[in-house]
């Protein structure tokens, strides 16, 4: 099915890409629609608030007359994070905090055609 192609094309993802952990695909209220992680990983992604909490976040962003946000990237002790605005849904990338994030920003575009058909789906259901 479209579900098991797109989840198995994540988890190729994160053996490509050095230090990304896990890969989310949550609508705007933070239900995870796709998720891939590496094993050792599961604790990271047991509590998806933070997607939601993004999708408010880059609201607030585009109020500051810069345009629409298309991502924000947040470096913490253990980890990176990077969430893309691609609404309806919310990509979010978890890496180790030694990943190359300019990579990571590197595959969204191939990642958000791989997303397409979800989203669009998604849009004709609001």
């Amino acid at each position: 099915t479209m579900d098991t192609a797109v989840q198995d094309y994540f988890r190729h993802v994160l053996s490509r890409v050095a230090g990304l952990q896990a890969v989310l695909v949550t609508d705007r209220d933070g239900v995870v629609l796709i998720r891939a992680v590496r094993p050792e990983c599961e604790e990271l992604v047991t509590d998806s608030s933070f997607e939601a909490t993004f999708a408010l976040a880059s609201e607030q962003a585009g109020k500051l007359r810069l345009g629409k946000n298309k991502s924000i990237t947040c470096f913490y002790n253990n980890h990176t994070v990077v969430h893309i605005n691609y609404l309806p849904v919310i990509l979010s990338l978890i890496a180790t905090p030694d990943a190359n994030v300019g990579l990571i920003h590197g595959i969204v575009p191939e990642v958000k055609a791989a997303l397409e058909t979800i989203r669009s789906a998604i849009a004709i259901e609001d």
